[in-house]
């Protein structure tokens, strides 16, 4: 009964709603990246530039547009806010949970529940970040190779170097270069069709490099490919331990069935007859970012899939390990119930919320019980979303301030930055509360600013800058990047406690 319905597209809505929900109040997301790109994209966006990124009023080629594009088109369609800057993003997911079926050959939809079921996917979907795009413009790119269409499928390639940059359509090029070594058939990339279309997919992915280095070539090599790509080569970022360490932490909720699958006998079967897909795709990647330097577990999330393809090789054999799966489910969720319930005392997170934790973890153990692979996506597709429920609840009171001083006052707001900080989170703020939040370089200008009627948000530092204007409280979270479990656990502090929280000011005259 679940499965007719959760099939075809109704799988497709589903994850779509489920990520949709309380998107447009998803305030102020502990992630760094994006606050970054979307400051961009805000600047690019009033200056209604579409080729070279701006950042504080300066060309600023940290990543290529493609990210850009998304987040100013979200906006255009609907307003400035952070439904419109977050929405493209769930829309990638949504093309990574189609082409990960039709590459699995599945015949139902448990790849692409599974796939949007998972920590990390939840993360990049719902952020304005790189990650999620380059998984559906990668998987669409093997989709196609898969189905013939050389054509399609180069160019798809050759639109993915605008996402983060050349990198990724390389490693796709080298791993179709690898099936053809492991197939011992090189008759499809030796054909003139292949060449053609491979230069046609390079030239594409050179336009726009090609477009901005007309007025920035400097600005150009010295950032993205000095600074950004080569820089990192000389940046040491963890072990190649704990890189996939932390990739396996971000494949919860469906992690526990995954190493599980590994030790069926259907996983040596289904290795047999698909090792030479899942090598061509994983492979080259893998080695790329496990010896690579610069060690972080985002740019693992392009496995992700191939831990969706064993899971469901090997549904049928998981079933003789569902009591054990179950007993390890329901331990880690007997944890889970007492960590949210101390932080539902520290007021982190609501009562309700605390009894969908507790529903969904029952059903989320259920359906390793059962061993059944639909209800453990929809279980997984539920609780990765309380997750980022209970950061909007979060967000949402980090902003309530903020919020409610601007509901009476519609005077232009500023940030005073007297040292620039691309990690800033003006432009985060400002989609959050849909006004335009500038940024102010010193404190003089500051000055002249509250005098014209303005009004000026000071930050913890600069709250002795404050004194003699009417002024109130702004309280806030102290980590901005980072949300403090560690500390929670061990002290059990409230959200309201001063040690994790510091004080804004939001001043005028």
């Amino acid at each position: 009964m679940i499965e007719k319905w959760f099939s075809g597209s109704k799988a497709l809505f589903f994850i779509l709603l489920a990520y949709v929900f309380g998107l447009w109040a998803f305030s102020v997301p502990l992630t760094g990246d994006q606050k970054t790109y979307i400051s961009i994209a805000m600047e690019m966006r009033d200056r209604n530039e579409w080729v070279i990124p701006y950042l504080f009023d300066r060309a600023n080629f940290l990543k290529p547009p493609f990210q850009y594009w998304a987040t100013i088109l979200g906006w255009k369609v609907f307003g400035f806010n952070l439904f419109g800057a977050l929405l493209p993003s769930v829309l990638a997911l949504i093309a990574s949970a189609y082409w990960i079926k039709q590459i699995s050959k599945a015949k139902d939809d448990v790849p692409s529940l599974l796939l949007a079921g998972t920590l990390a996917t939840m993360t990049y979907a719902t952020t304005s970040q790189m990650e999620i795009w380059i998984l559906a413009f990668y998987l669409a790119s093997w989709g196609f190779w898969i189905e013939g269409k050389t054509w399609k499928t180069l160019i798809t390639v050759g639109v993915m170097s605008a996402i983060k940059g050349p990198l990724y359509p390389a490693l796709f090029v080298l791993s179709v270069f690898f099936e053809a070594c492991l197939k011992r058939d090189f008759g499809r990339i030796i054909k003139w069709r292949f060449i053609f279309a491979l230069v046609t997919g390079v030239l594409l992915g050179l336009l726009w490099y090609g477009l901005a280095a007309r007025t920035h070539l400097n600005e150009m090599l010295a950032m993205f490919f000095l600074k950004e790509n080569v820089g990192k080569i000389h940046t040491q970022h963890g072990t190649p331990w704990g890189l996939w360490a932390e990739f396996i932490g971000t494949l919860f909720p469906i992690v526990i069935a995954f190493v599980f699958s590994l030790f069926t006998p259907d996983f040596k079967v289904a290795w047999k007859q698909k090792k030479i897909l899942w090598l061509s795709y994983g492979l080259i990647p893998g080695l790329f970012f496990t010896l690579f330097p610069y060690r972080v577990n985002t740019y693992l999330y392009l496995l992700t899939p191939l831990v969706v393809f064993v899971i469901c090789e090997c549904r049928e054999a998981l079933k003789v390990h569902s009591k054990k799966m179950a007993g390890l489910a329901a331990l880690l969720g007997f944890v889970l119930i007492a960590f949210l319930a101390r932080l539902c005392a520290g007021k982190w997170l609501s009562e309700p919320l605390l009894v969908a934790y507790i529903l969904v973890l029952i059903l989320w153990v259920y359906s390793h019980l059962r061993a059944n692979l639909y209800l453990l996506g929809i279980a997984s597709i539920l609780l990765v979303n309380l997750i980022r429920l209970t950061a909007v609840e979060i967000g949402e009171w980090d902003l309530h301030g903020l919020r409610s001083f601007l509901k009476s006052d519609p005077s232009e707001v500023y940030y005073v930055m007297d040292q620039e900080d691309i990690w800033h989170e003006y432009g985060l703020v400002s989609a959050a509360v849909r006004r335009r939040i500038h940024v102010l370089p010193s404190r003089d200008l500051a000055t002249q600013q509250l005098k014209a009627g303005g009004v000026i948000l000071f930050n913890d530092e600069q709250s002795a800058w404050a004194e003699g204007y009417h002024c109130q409280d702004w309280v806030r979270l102290k980590k901005r990047i980072k949300f403090p479990l560690v500390q929670l656990m061990r002290e059990g502090l409230s959200i309201e406690d001063s040690s994790v929280n510091r004080h804004f000011k939001i001043c005028k005259i």
